[in-house]
């Protein structure tokens, strides 16, 4: 069979601010929802805000309407880091036969696992979802569905192509015992590396190279579907988290063109993917801005539509933007960019990492304290992200992304300009400036986007309690003048937002809860974080 390659992926990052629209009980409340919950023996012990909480019990009625109401082409069943119902297929074919007749999982829609990393979370986790996608198979066999519903997996953290290699030889030995029991399949799966770092990601090529190596000594197709092509996932959060915006971006643009070279090296087609949020930090992509995002990645095949693409913005508009880009990803070509230009950039990297880091270290209290009151949104296990910082000055434990980028949202100090000024001005004496807007093409927009949510007086305020805080106030200063604007409030949404965050600082230097301006404030930006 010939790989269809989705465009837009539906993901369950809990980064929405309101309400799922198919959610039934959105409006219900916590110790309703408790409640009902705890007469099935079910514990409670997720911070729960408003109806907003999708269940484990709820997602596959979701990965129906993203297929079904939003035109989405890939549905990504999350197992890292979170709770999963391993009897999805059944459900989804249970409840909605009719439907996957006429579009059948693993042909016309796609429905993949992020798996475990084994070398991350516990092995026996990896053995549930493989046994589930073998299970699976079984019950379309049953029900005259004759396609593998799950053909797709992806590994988060991929280090290396070994990994690639061990996670698809441990699923074919289950496979073959599993055959013991009854004839079934698919016997091997195609397993996508996710990579999160910044030097990895620059390194793509260096890891899809080696895959591509073994693969042939071990007599292995690349791919399970269509021989020659693959699949490359670049985080886009993580990275801004780890390193800033502008050298995660800068990474995925180098990383893409070290793609493109290797495809004309070894005939293997590249099909580059993107996590992305909808604020600038974490993507920028929105129903708002879909242009915009297609112009900065000539060349990416396919995108995430996280939870607040698809929740916090109207339904009519997300339809036409998942349409958009069904449509026009994948049509034009990475641009591959010259090695001494990639040398440029990786001092740009450097530079603007450095300041970044230095920065968002001193903060860490901060962060987290006022990430601990963004809501949940799933089930998830405990998990904290780990911030490696450069020069050996140890280690600091931050949030996830989304409450990352959330807490100081809150603030009204938009995460996107932490470094930026100060590397923007380092870029101009070291005449890399040029570089830097010739390789990022939104730089400008993007700006004065997150620029629209900074609150001056808070950072003010807040600059003369934590130095750290004045040298993002330095920042600001300086990318204001880059832009020869003055950055702020420019809507009457824009002027409400700044007017929480304000509540928002005074709770919180007050040690009050600030939970429900925190998703007030989101829901204004049509993100949480």
């Amino acid at each position: 069979m010939a790989r269809k390659v989705p465009a837009t992926m539906a993901t369950q990052h809990p980064d929405n601010a309101c309400s799922p629209y198919w959610m039934a009980d959105a409006s219900e409340s916590f110790s309703d929802f408790s409640a009902r919950l705890s007469s099935h023996g079910t514990r409670v012990p997720f911070k729960f805000v408003g109806g907003r909480f999708v269940t484990t019990f709820k997602e596959p009625e979701e990965a129906f309407r993203c297929y079904s109401d939003l035109g989405c082409e890939e549905y990504l069943w999350d197992w890292e880091g979170k709770h999963a119902d391993e009897s999805v297929v059944e459900k989804l074919y249970e409840r909605y036969l009719d439907y996957f007749r006429k579009k059948p999982l693993g042909r016309e829609l796609t429905l993949s696992f992020r798996i475990p990393n084994v070398w991350k979370e516990t092995n026996y986790r990896l053995a549930h979802a493989f046994v589930s996608i073998l299970s699976a198979n079984d019950f379309a066999h049953d029900n005259e569905m004759f396609e593998p519903p799950i053909v797709e997996t992806y590994l988060p953290m991929t280090t290396s192509a070994d990994q690639l290699i061990y996670v698809r030889e441990k699923y074919e030995h289950i496979a073959r015992a599993f055959q013991e029991l009854k004839p079934s399949g698919p016997v091997s799966i195609d397993v996508v590396p996710l990579v999160e770092e910044v030097e990895l990601m620059m390194d793509a090529d260096r890891i899809a190279a080696d895959y591509i190596r073994m693969c042939k000594e071990k007599r292995m197709p690349v791919s399970c579907l269509s021989k020659e092509d693959m699949r490359v996932w670049f985080a886009r959060s993580d990275p801004a988290m780890n390193a800033g915006m502008i050298p995660a971006i800068l990474s995925i643009k180098v990383g893409m063109s070290n793609l493109s070279k290797l495809s004309g090296k070894t005939g293997v087609t590249f099909h580059p993917m993107i996590g992305v949020g909808c604020l600038c930090f974490r993507g920028g992509l929105s129903p708002d801005s879909v242009q915009y995002f297609i112009r900065e990645y000539p060349g990416m095949r396919t995108v995430t539509l996280q939870s607040a693409f698809r929740y916090d913005y109207p339904q009519t508009k997300v339809t036409k933007a998942v349409a958009k880009l069904n449509t026009s990803l994948g049509v034009s070509q990475a641009i591959e960019i010259e090695d001494a230009e990639v040398e440029k950039i990786k001092k740009l990297i450097t530079i603007f990492s450095d300041e970044y880091r230095k920065t968002v270290e001193a903060l860490t209290d901060d962060i987290n304290a006022i990430a601990a009151f963004v809501p949940e949104r799933r089930e998830r296990k405990l998990h904290t992200g780990v911030f490696g910082y450069a020069r050996n000055i140890g280690k600091k434990k931050l949030p996830r992304a989304i409450k990352f980028t959330a807490a100081f949202y809150s603030l009204g100090v938009p995460c996107e300009f932490i470094g930026t000024g100060r590397g923007i001005l380092e870029a101009r004496k070291t005449g890399l400036l040029e570089t830097l807007e010739r390789n990022y093409t939104n730089l400008h927009l993007d700006l004065e986007t997150a620029g629209r949510y900074l609150n001056k007086e808070n950072l003010k305020a807040l600059s003369e309690r934590d130095p750290a805080y004045a040298k993002i106030a330095l920042d600001v200063e300086l990318v204001e003048d880059y832009l020869g604007t003055e950055l702020g409030p420019r809507t009457p949404d824009d002027f409400l937002h700044r007017n929480i965050t304000s509540n928002i600082l005074l709770l919180y230097l007050d040690g009050k809860d600030i939970s429900e301006d925190v998703v007030r404030a989101g829901e204004i930006r049509r993100s949480l974080g």
